[in-house]
């Protein structure tokens, strides 16, 4: 299970789902603006496998040291920023808003992420809508992101709007939920 998870307030709903700092890429397309060079830096695959060990301080060290020597890496600013969500805000959306610069909010499960964020942690609800609606407009979006729409939806009494994320996320592509 991942542990970023429990940043997101995640945990009750599908506890075996990972969030985007931990998940491989389930299609082709995903993270197609990620250079392959980005992709196969060792120090991405060492945060990686240090947050499957749990050690979650050393993963952000090495995400930080990733960007001392590549500062436009969107993902390490895309991790960096899910990974400090909860821990310090400020940091965790300067990470985000230079991830969006660089192109992540093209990835639907990033952008269900940043949204999330937005909503429980910046309470900028009508940011969040633009970016949940980003992201579901995705045909590869995963179930995690329609159901954390249908919940902003709800908490706005939006209750036919939250029905609809929610059949859509139990809709999701295969491999989007456990």
């Amino acid at each position: 299970m991942c542990l970023a998870r429990f940043r997101h307030g995640l945990r009750w709903a599908v506890p075996q789902m990972r969030c985007w700092a931990c998940a491989p890429p389930r299609w082709p397309q995903q993270r197609a603006y990620v250079s392959s060079k980005l992709q196969e830096h060792p120090l991405l695959a060492e945060a990686r496998q240090l947050l499957g060990q749990r050690k979650e301080k050393e993963a952000l060290e090495k995400y930080q040291q990733l960007l001392t020597e590549e500062p436009s890496n969107v993902l390490a600013h895309a991790n960096l920023a899910i990974l400090l969500q909860y821990v310090d805000m400020d940091q965790a959306q300067t990470h985000f808003s230079r991830a969006v610069e660089l192109g992540a909010a093209e990835d639907p499960d990033f952008s269900g992420q940043y949204a999330n964020f937005l909503a429980s942690e910046k309470q900028d609800r009508g940011q969040a809508e633009v970016y949940f609606q980003k992201a579901t407009a995705h045909p590869q979006c995963s179930g995690m992101v329609h159901f954390l729409y249908g919940k902003l939806l709800h908490e706005d009494k939006n209750y036919d709007g939250a029905r609809v994320a929610y059949e859509k996320a139990l809709e999701a592509p295969a491999g989007s939920l456990p």
